[in-house]
């Protein structure tokens, strides 16, 4: 109801929510006549894992064509409540890397240097406010470890562990596999390196 009454006035919509919160939202919206696909609308959200086919639902409820980012995107942040900050978060190239790995084997398998019936998040960060690295984990998977490098908290974290299997990748090497892959639009313009989040 509040968005159809506010619909001309604003160029556009922004919702952050969880995942189930964000699909009642759109879905409760349409089933009232929210007139999404006549309106410019964003979605944020973020978990451990965000399944694409659950993008992909969100995108033909609002009317968002994943090439014409003008008219809405929906994006992945991933944020520690514990930190309260956002470590790494997506842009329009990492959103489209991981839409061409859904669809393509042979450069799903190149771009995460593996055989994975997933394709997991890929997530760009910038390293000045954060120091991340990883260690292995009991099943020796890499966990995602986060040291604090603003010197004026009061508590700061150094090499908290949380548990995340997130794989650091520089920009070079990315860089480097999408090139081969003959994807070089899809190289992300900021040089900042990436993060490929697996789940907990």
């Amino acid at each position: 109801t509040l968005v159809k009454k506010l619909r001309n006035d604003f160029e556009q919509f922004l919702f952050a929510g969880e995942q189930l919160f964000l699909k009642k939202v759109f879905e409760e919206g349409a089933e009232q006549g929210v007139p999404w696909r006549e309106i410019v609308v964003h979605a944020i959200t973020g978990a451990e894992y965000v399944a694409e086919n659950y993008r992909s639902y969100l995108a033909s409820l609002l009317g968002i064509d994943f090439d014409r980012p003008e008219r809405g995107v929906i994006g992945v942040n991933f944020g520690l409540s514990e930190l309260s900050l956002s470590i790494l978060s997506e842009n329009l190239q990492t959103l489209r890397l991981r839409r061409l790995a859904c669809e393509d084997p042979k450069f799903r398998r190149a771009l995460y240097g593996r055989e994975t019936t997933i394709c997991p998040n890929i997530m760009q960060y910038y390293p000045y406010p954060t120091y991340l690295e990883t260690v292995p984990g009991p099943d020796g998977e890499n966990q995602l470890v986060v040291s604090m490098l603003n010197p004026s908290l009061r508590i700061p974290l150094i090499r908290y562990n949380t548990r995340d299997c997130v794989e650091l990748v520089s920009y070079g090497t990315l860089a480097k596999v999408v090139r081969a892959a003959g994807h070089e639009h899809l190289v992300p313009p900021s040089r900042l390196p990436f993060g490929i989040v697996w789940g907990k």
